[in-house]
């Protein structure tokens, strides 16, 4: 076999490891995306199925307590989101509407400040809704 050959079949070789790699990233990048949601759901039906049950027994300021909490922690999770860089995302899909949607929440928490009691929280959950609260039109 000459040394051009082996050169050739190397590179191949590469070639085709590399886009194995590429595809296996993909799809486990895919099925995780899927499985998150799915996972997530029941804690998501739990908690408000006790918001429910708060405005039902007629304790509003519980359940509303409930919801501005849950609403300080997606502000959190989208401050942690927005501290990572996202290539592989950001090269799958598309932006999105999540800036657009997310404009909406930081509009009402302009309004109504959070009142976490950690000032760091409260800090954070400010920087994202500073962000999103004029989101650029697409």
């Amino acid at each position: 076999m000459t040394t051009h050959r082996k050169i050739m079949l190397t590179a191949l070789a590469m070639v085709a490891l590399s886009a194995t790699f590429f595809a296996g990233l993909v799809a486990g990048y895919y099925a995780g995306w899927g499985d998150y949601a799915g996972r997530d759901v029941p804690a998501s039906a739990v908690y408000t199925v006790g918001v429910l049950k708060k405005l039902r027994g007629g304790d509003t300021a519980q359940a509303t307590s409930m919801l501005e909490t849950k609403l300080d922690g997606d502000f959190m999770m989208r401050w942690a989101y927005d501290q990572r860089s996202h290539f592989l995302t950001s090269f799958l899909w598309p932006s999105g509407p999540e800036p657009r949607l997310l404009e909406r929440a930081a509009q009402y928490r302009l309004e109504h400040p959070s009142e976490h009691p950690a000032p760091e929280v409260r800090d954070d959950i400010s920087e994202v809704v500073r962000r999103y609260a004029n989101a650029p039109a697409k």
